[in-house]
C-alpha cells in the first residue's frame, strides 16, 4: 500500500505569525486573569465576611481540615497554607461558593426531611366535660361490640 503525501512548500513565517499569534493569546490572557486576581483581592475580605454570614459551618471545616493536614503531614499542610495565604483572594472566593452551595444542599436537605417527617400543625384543644368523653368512648365500645357481634350473624 503506498500512501501519498501531498507536499507543499513550507513557507517559514507562517510558522512565525503562529507563534506570534499564541504569544499575543497568552499574553492577553495574562491581564485576564491578572485583572480577575485584582478584583478578587479588593472583595477578598466581604467574600470571607458573606462565606461567614452565610454558612459559618465551611470556613470552620476548611479550617479544620487544614490543621488536620498539617497534623498529619506537616509538609503538605504547611505547603498548603502558604498557598493560601498567597492565593487569598482565590481561596475566599472558593470558601464564599463553596458556603453557597452547602446552605442550598442544607436547605433542600431540610425540606426533603420536612416531606418525609411532615409538618406539625397547631390545632385548638376543645374543652369536654366529663361526662362528654364518657358517653363518646361508651358508643365507640358499643360499635366496636356491635362489628364483632356481625361477624357471627
Amino acid at each position: 500500500m503506498t500512501i501519498l503525501f501531498n507536499r507543499q512548500r513550507l513557507n517559514p513565517f507562517s510558522s512565525i505569525a503562529g507563534i506570534l499569534i499564541l504569544t499575543l493569546v497568552m499574553i492577553g490572557l495574562f491581564f485576564v486573569a491578572k485583572g480577575i486576581f485584582w478584583l478578587l483581592a479588593k472583595a477578598a475580605f466581604f467574600l470571607l465576611a458573606g462565606a461567614l454570614i452565610i454558612h459559618f459551618r465551611t470556613v470552620l471545616d476548611f479550617g479544620k481540615w487544614l490543621w488536620n493536614t498539617i497534623v498529619s503531614n506537616p509538609i503538605r499542610g504547611l505547603f498548603l497554607t502558604a498557598l493560601g495565604v498567597l492565593l487569598y483572594p482565590v481561596l475566599f472566593a472558593y470558601l464564599f461558593f463553596r458556603a453557597l452551595v452547602n446552605r442550598k444542599v442544607s436547605k433542600l436537605n431540610e425540606a426533603i426531611q420536612r416531606e418525609r417527617d411532615g409538618e406539625w400543625v397547631d390545632f385548638e384543644e376543645l374543652e369536654t366535660t366529663y361526662n362528654q368523653r364518657r358517653k363518646r368512648t361508651d358508643r365507640a365500645q358499643v360499635e366496636v361490640a356491635d362489628r364483632y357481634s356481625d361477624l357471627f350473624e
